[in-house]
């Protein structure tokens, strides 16, 4: 009696094992993972904890580890998301989400080499995947293949890719090419329907102030600014600003842009020649100043302060600023001609004219440096010295050359 107890009990235990690891286990790890998809869009740091339970009572479910593979997408933890997709792929490889999820990982990490490999292996798949030209299209322009670029993002358009962000991303890879015109039209599908969004308001207007449309590129600033406020915006606001000459208003703009980022090397920059235009050469030194120490190696900034120094009549320091572009590039033919015009104010014209013949050797269109030439030249040897010289100036066009022509030369 006693030894069928024994076994009675031992059934039991058996019978209890076995429901608690092949019943419930599993029916605890679904509703882990049900509830992970359910939780996702509001919490994902909870999805992420509700799917690492299911994985530990199940860690061979490739439902459960795909899933995983996502939500370290959604956290912008790429290589996680890859490492989890990999252990899928390897069970199964005809899931195209599977690519999916591995392929915008890669785009996270800018490997867009090997996001474009992956998604070539999806649409192998299912030729007519829209998603995958999508990526495939922002990894060719993450490169700079703008031509390949559009011809996905079109066929993700033709096999039915609805989110309108391929509107955006296909503008992008058209300003890539220079087709601003192009870009603004795409922005404007975004932008249709008095829509609120911020980045298509500013994508828009840096599209526009490249095309040249500054009224348009403010108002479209503007707009974003309503919405949200970064660095870039007010940096471009600047710019329309500017170009609107309104400089006053860029000196606030380009403060807003360094209030943020006080290292924005090209606010410093530009804000130099603001401060110009409403006389304010102090502050406009200052500024040049501030990006020179930022960027030692940028000889365009020492270009820059080398202008302003010979519109201050300091003809000697602006040749120290001409001297350390010429240093770092010898093929800068306005560094030569900018050179030579202070050398000629100094009164140093069998120098400054050394300085045009380099420039005239760079370019021989050379307008203005055959024009100085020529003064220089006047200056030396007086005036039949310069003949030639203001002959080929008012050839090119130039309007002070025909004036000089005229009035010296012409009888």
């Amino acid at each position: 009696m006693k030894l069928k107890i024994s076994i009675g009990v031992i059934i039991a235990i058996t019978a209890l094992v076995v429901l608690y690891f092949f019943v419930y286990l599993p029916y605890k790890a679904d509703e882990y993972y049900n509830e992970s998809i359910t939780v996702i869009e509001n919490d994902v740091d909870k999805s992420l904890d509700l799917i690492n339970k299911a994985i530990e009572i199940d860690d061979k479910n490739i439902d459960f580890i795909s899933h995983r593979a996502l939500l370290y997408l959604l956290k912008n933890e790429y290589q996680k998301s890859i490492d989890d997709i990999d252990i899928a792929l390897a069970k199964v490889d005809t899931v195209v989400k599977y690519y999916t999820i591995k392929g915008k990982a890669y785009v996270g990490l800018k490997e867009f080499n090997k996001a474009i490999d992956v998604v070539n292996k999806g649409i192998r798949l299912d030729d007519k995947w829209a998603e995958g030209y999508y990526l495939r299209g922002i990894s060719y322009a993450g490169l700079k293949k703008y031509d390949e670029s559009l011809k996905d993002y079109n066929k993700a358009l033709e096999f039915g890719y609805t989110d309108e962000s391929i509107y955006s991303k296909r503008g992008e890879s058209k300003a890539g090419m220079n087709d601003y015109a192009g870009a603004i039209a795409d922005l404007n599908l975004v932008l249709q329907g008095g829509s609120e969004d911020a980045d298509g308001y500013k994508q828009r207007g840096i599209f526009r102030y490249k095309f040249g449309d500054y009224e348009g590129a403010l108002s479209d600033i503007d707009s974003s600014l309503m919405y949200k406020k970064d660095k870039d915006q007010f940096y471009f606001k600047a710019l329309a600003l500017t170009n609107l000459k309104r400089p006053e208003e860029a000196v606030n703009a380009y403060k807003e842009v360094i209030g943020i980022d006080k290292n924005h090397v090209d606010a410093y920059y530009n804000v130099s020649m603001a401060y110009m235009q409403l006389g304010n050469s102090k502050q406009a030194l200052l500024n040049i100043d501030k990006a020179i120490k930022l960027r030692p190696e940028n000889t365009k900034i020492y270009f820059r302060k080398g202008n302003i120094l010979a519109f201050l009549k300091r003809p000697a320091e602006a040749i120290l600023m001409f001297d350390k572009v010429i240093d770092s590039d010898k093929s800068d033919a306005t560094a030569f001609y900018n050179r030579g015009v202070a050398k000629g104010v100094l009164g140093k014209h069998k120098l400054a004219i050394n300085d045009y013949n380099e420039a005239l050797k760079l370019n021989n269109k050379y307008s203005e440096a055959y024009y100085q030439r020529a003064v220089s030249k006047i200056n030396v040897g007086g005036f039949p010295a310069g003949k030639d010289d203001v002959i080929k100036a008012y050839k090119l066009g130039f309007k002070p050359a025909e004036v000089m022509y005229n009035k010296y030369y012409k009888n």
